[in-house]
């Protein structure tokens, strides 16, 4: 059985560090925090518009729990923001913050189980890197994604297999490429209790339940999710794994996609650190680095997924998000070897003193060059805004209200409209998935077609534009992002 034995004294700081190490270790997730709060606040739009419907799920799941159970919503991540989802998507946003921090201290605490000392190079790693802190606060699938991921690695680190297998049969539950860590984990559970010998003991027997038990309670999510789903709906929630290829809206790319947005992402500091502290625990500590291959699999997971254009992969680098626990763990074991390293290349001849000044300049000098390119690295990272077809929504909702069409039906496909109108209007949700037909809109209502979505769930522009259509044009908004239409006849 691969288990890491730690001395618990190996990785307790010093008397004299440990107010300071405290004290560092908490004004850094503070300070870093604090920084999250303020993009939060000055951040009006959203990395994606998935972020707004998965609140619309999460929030109208407490009216009809069924929503719970939707497929693409994921109800590992529905219940998990259920409850802020209550009172705003901003809550949400706290929520996620509120998660990050405790992402940090789980890391930090498998550190220090695998031997780190200077455990608030943990949360300084994290936060340095730009796509943690601009991502962090929205309220997207990859927070409880990292959450759990982080959460069941901890636990097998400890040692604690059955709660590991749980959270990694979430994965699942929360976003689509977690099924890939589900087996793989199952196929690690396998390769670690199986009986390679011909001679089938009592004691390989033992050890063979134990890990069919384990697989399991991986399982047992998806199993449970399939049973309620197939009661409450007819069918299996898991059918959509068979749907590889859903749509070619998305593309595909290279091998290496996402590779240099990922390293952007990171920072360059971080992750060349990263790829250190990688190298060195190699030699130092081998077996600890499986402990980072969920992050590695999750990487080649979604390489394949976007190189071959499955399952409506957008290639987007902040799926990638999950990861940022990993390569802070390993940046931060690089981090702390760079005094010894700096030691280790000094003159055997150079005197005690001498010694212990040029490491502590060295230290200082490298620290400090790091600490200022990721500061400003930290400061440069920007809100999120308005982008033209949020702006163009937002106009046309203050369009109908101001002009008294509120009682007046509006069809529409676009989330963010949803979003600035659902309570100020008479809004009709034009059903993701399929095309609106020109016949189902009543005469007098309004359609609202925009850019993103109009073409894909909602009628043709061309359509809309043909003179036989029953529809005129209204109003264009924002660079004509959405174009208002109104259906007064004609053929239907």
């Amino acid at each position: 059985m691969l288990r890491l034995r730690h001395n618990c004294a190996m990785i307790q700081p010093t008397t004299s560090q440990r107010p300071f190490a405290i004290l560092l270790y908490a004004a850094i997730i503070a300070l870093g925090s604090a920084w999250m709060a303020v993009l939060a606040a000055q951040s009006p739009g959203t990395p994606l518009h998935d972020e707004v419907t998965h609140y619309f799920i999460a929030r109208d799941s407490w009216e009809n729990p069924v929503f719970i159970l939707d497929v693409w919503g994921r109800p590992g991540n529905t219940l998990f923001y259920m409850l802020p989802s209550l009172i705003s998507l901003g809550a949400r946003r706290w929520w996620a913050v509120i998660t990050c921090i405790i992402i940090t201290l789980t890391v930090t605490r498998s550190a220090a189980r695998l031997g780190l000392r200077q455990l608030w190079l943990i949360p300084l790693a994290l936060y340095i890197q730009p796509w943690f802190l601009q991502l962090g606060f929205t309220s997207i699938t990859q927070i409880p994604f990292m959450l759990a991921l982080t959460l069941g690695i901890d636990q097998w680190i400890t040692g604690r297999r059955g709660w590991a297998s749980l959270l990694f049969g979430l994965l699942p539950l929360i976003r689509h490429e977690g099924l890939a860590l589900t087996a793989v984990w199952i196929g690690y559970l396998c390769l670690l209790w199986m009986p390679f010998v011909s001679r089938f003991t009592r004691a390989r027997r033992m050890r063979l339940s134990r890990s069919l038990l384990l697989a399991l309670i991986a399982l047992m999510p998806m199993m449970a999710w399939n049973v309620l789903h197939y009661a409450a709906l007819g069918r299996l929630a898991s059918g959509n794994l068979l749907e590889i290829r859903p749509t070619d809206i998305y593309g595909s790319g290279d091998w290496l996609h996402f590779l240099l947005p990922m390293v952007g992402s990171v920072g360059i500091i971080v992750f060349t650190l990263a790829m250190g502290g990688a190298a060195c625990l190699w030699r130092e500590r081998r077996a600890a680095l499986i402990f980072t291959l969920p992050a590695l699999f999750y990487f080649v997971t979604h390489t394949l997924i976007y190189r071959f254009g499955l399952f409506a992969s957008g290639g987007y680098v902040l799926f990638l998000l999950p990861m940022a626990p990993t390569f802070a763990l390993l940046a931060a074991f690089a981090a702390e070897r760079v005094p010894s390293w700096i030691d280790k290349h000094l003159p055997q001849q150079m005197s005690a003193r001498r010694r212990r000044a040029v490491k502590l300049t060295g230290v200082g000098a490298l620290y400090g060059a790091a600490l200022l390119y990721s500061g400003a690295a930290m400061l440069a990272v920007r809100p999120w805004q308005l982008q033209p077809n949020e702006i163009a929504a937002q106009q046309a909702a203050d369009w109908l209200v101001a002009n008294e069409h509120v009682a007046t039906p509006v069809y529409s496909t676009h989330t963010w409209f949803f979003w600035v109108y659902e309570d100020r209007g008479n809004l009709i949700i034009a059903p993701g998935g399929s095309k609106l037909e020109p016949s189902e809109v009543p005469p007098g209502a309004f359609i609202l077609w925009d850019l993103i979505y109009g073409n894909l769930n909602g009628i043709d522009l061309e359509v809309l534009r043909t003179t036989d259509s029953g529809f005129i044009e209204v109003q264009r908004f924002y660079q004509e992002q959405l174009i208002l239409f109104r259906k007064v006849g004609g053929n239907s």
